[in-house]
């Protein structure tokens, strides 16, 4: 049969067990339906005959089915499928300590939940032994945000392996992205700025989320500021998504908050009972939302807010991406190359602008 999308979506349902059909395109290369109306791509190659489940359509389509089928046939063929290759683990071990060496504190963390919490099962499997349905098991059971995370985190871990040798394709090379990215636009209203100003002032957390309001930062970048990387006139954050270090002005509000936090941590926010930095956010955030009245916001909006803001102030978009630390923005690569001018004091003055607001807000 020659299998196409409308011959597969028109397949009768067997009254029982499951009734196979063969592609004439692929020798071997079946689609099997059951009596529940599920659709199930598998392969049968080699000389014993083994048959490999390569997934379920429509999760899978055709074309994604055939590809995966000829990669099987083409490693079998030139005899990988025969040899061995690390497990799992022990290439992880190896992209850890090369690779993800380079990632900074907060996105070490990150990712090491992505591959410790949810392929842990995986750890013990050869490479090469992985399929397509091992990765579909994986996302199907998280939640957008998370499945997207985890895809592209095992996509990087397994063409890290690929450029090591290890294997010489994988499952997510026929794999996209399992949802649609959307696009955050939330931007707090003046009134909603007031209402999280007034049920603010009650603990170290909340003037841990008055200080992301007021400077705009990351809340990884302020959960790992040390004591040590604040002066007189700036917060220095070393810590940054980017890897470059970003020098923030202290203004006055931003220093009578800082006033307000008392530890003897080596941390600014260290979590409570530890030296490690304040974590537990999706609680913190809860007992907050309990005592307020805002519609569904997140942790990041803050950042957005305070740029947004700065904007309708008329700080200037370049001044603004110094405030956020973008490696990217108005100031094209060549341009910052010859720019080495720090606009710290713009965005001193920037960020007075917007603090002034705050306040003619929150009254």
């Amino acid at each position: 049969m020659n299998l196409t999308d409308i011959t597969i979506k028109n397949l009768p349902i067997p009254a029982q067990g499951q009734k196979a059909y063969y592609d004439d395109t692929i020798k071997g290369f079946t689609i099997r339906v059951s009596s529940k109306g599920a659709k199930t791509f598998t392969l049968l190659y080699g000389k014993p005959r083994k048959r490999v489940t390569i997934g379920r359509y429509p999760i899978l389509t055709l074309s994604q089915a055939r590809t995966e089928a000829k990669r099987i046939l083409a490693e079998h063929q030139l005899g990988y499928l025969e040899n061995t290759s690390p497990t799992f683990l022990d290439a992880y071990n190896q992209f850890k300590q090369q690779h993800m060496s380079t990632y900074s504190e907060s996105t070490l963390r990150t990712y090491a939940r992505y591959y410790e919490l949810h392929c842990k099962h995986l750890f013990h499997r050869p490479l090469h032994t992985l399929e397509i349905r091992d990765i579909n098991l994986i996302i199907d059971k998280l939640k957008p945000s998370e499945a997207n995370h985890t895809f592209r985190a095992i996509r990087t871990f397994l063409n890290w392996c690929k450029k090591r040798g290890m294997i010489t394709s994988a499952p997510t090379d026929v794999l996209s992205q399992p949802f649609k990215e959307k696009t955050r636009d939330r931007v707090l209203t003046d009134t909603e700025i007031q209402s999280l100003w007034e049920n603010t002032d009650y603990n170290p957390f909340g003037t841990f989320i008055r200080i992301l309001l007021l400077t705009g930062a990351r809340r990884s970048e302020i959960a790992t500021l040390k004591l040590e990387n604040i002066t007189d006139k700036e917060l220095v954050f070393l810590d940054t998504k980017n890897k470059l270090d970003h020098h923030l002005p202290i203004t006055n509000l931003i220093q009578i908050h800082l006033d307000k936090v008392s530890t003897n941590s080596t941390y600014l926010f260290p979590a409570s009972g530890s030296g490690k930095p304040i974590s537990g956010f999706a609680r913190l955030k809860n007992t907050l939302d309990n005592k307020m009245d805002i519609p569904h916001w997140t942790i990041h909006d803050l950042r957005r807010t305070t740029a947004t803001h700065m904007a309708e102030l008329g700080v200037q978009p370049h001044i603004i991406e110094r405030v956020l630390n973008h490696s990217t923005g108005t100031i094209s690569s060549l341009g910052k190359i010859y720019n080495r001018h720090t606009y710290f004091n713009e965005m001193k003055s920037a960020l007075t602008l917007w603090h002034d607001k705050i306040l003619t807000i929150t009254k």
